[in-house]
């Protein structure tokens, strides 16, 4: 299979290396993405001036527009803005009043009376700077459907940022060909869209092609993965491969797909089943394919209370 492009994660430096606040497995997995990811550690408090942001806004009764909080972060910390222009993901820990998706108070410059409940300052400087990049909250990402999403979308980020960097026709077709089931599997308007901007790419603008390619994607990436259409594509790919497959290999596939379908079975479960079949039968079309392999395999963690399979 393909090499994987390095994403860029931030994580909060608490989750990252105080075990005392986050439990021995997932302390694991953190360990674990340190060989596939390029991880910087952050504290939003302390390391990026958000209390001394959180007093102006307090002063200004939290009444800034969103160029003038810009603006405010980039005289608080300009390196922050440089910082979050490659960041591909962040896993944050919730409990912390910047880095809360939701329900954080924005309070007078006096009293006890809150003016609104908003996401946190820090998720609101990612948005308002780095509006693509994948947010996930240490307590969810605890959720094997969740942690599976967020590395299908860091990692597809990972590798277009390497295609705008180099800047090459060739690249981003690259990308796009064995990206495409990947792509259909969160949509299949988008990658219809997709296709027609790639067909017309070799006469239009590099540079506008692939601002138009990003835009599209982030687009397709703002949903969580179909189910419908992921079942499709694997069921494609099972009667390819029936006429290999043991009765028991079939039974074992038919019965995962099943429980996928319900939601009672990770999807890289059968994403691994078809990438061995894949490399097995030497079936090179399907190789090139990312959404049988869409990260590292050593992160195929299959996950829940009472047990951990490895796969």
């Amino acid at each position: 299979m393909n090499k994987f492009v390095k994403p860029k994660l931030v994580i909060s430096k608490c989750l990252a290396y105080d075990c005392s606040n986050y439990n021995n497995h997932n302390n694991t997995f953190f360990e674990k993405l340190e060989d596939y990811l390029e991880i910087i550690t952050i504290c939003p408090e302390a390391d990026l001036n958000l209390t001394e942001l959180k007093e102006i806004l307090i002063k200004k009764n939290n009444l800034y527009n969103q160029n003038k909080l810009i603006e405010e972060i980039k005289v608080l910390n300009e390196d922050l803005v440089d910082l979050l222009s490659e960041i591909d993901g962040f896993i944050l820990k919730g409990e912390l009043s910047s880095c809360n998706s939701m329900n954080c108070k924005f309070y007078k410059s006096y009293g006890n009376l809150y003016l609104s409940k908003e996401i946190g300052l820090f998720i609101k400087a990612i948005s308002l700077l780095n509006s693509k990049s994948i947010i996930e909250s240490h307590s969810r990402i605890d959720d094997i459907s969740i942690r599976e999403e967020f590395l299908r979308k860091i990692f597809l980020w990972a590798r277009f940022r390497s295609v705008q960097k180099s800047n090459s026709l060739d690249s981003l077709l690259n990308f796009h060909q064995g990206n495409k089931l990947l792509i259909f599997a969160y949509g299949s308007k988008y990658i219809e869209e997709l296709n027609d901007l790639i067909s017309t790419s070799s006469r239009g603008n590099l540079e506008k092609v692939l601002r138009n390619y990003e835009l599209k994607l982030y687009q397709a990436l703002s949903s969580e993965i179909n189910v419908g259409n992921s079942i499709s594509i694997l069921l494609n790919c099972f009667r390819f491969f029936s006429k290999y497959l043991l009765p028991t290999e079939k039974d074992i596939f038919l019965k995962s797909l099943e429980e996928y379908q319900l939601n009672q079975a990770p999807l890289s479960i059968l994403q691994y089943m078809i990438s061995s079949w894949i490399n097995n039968y030497q079936v090179s079309h399907l190789k090139k394919q990312r959404f049988f392999n869409p990260y590292p395999r050593e992160l195929m963690e299959v996950k829940s209370s009472e047990l951990v399979l490895q796969i």
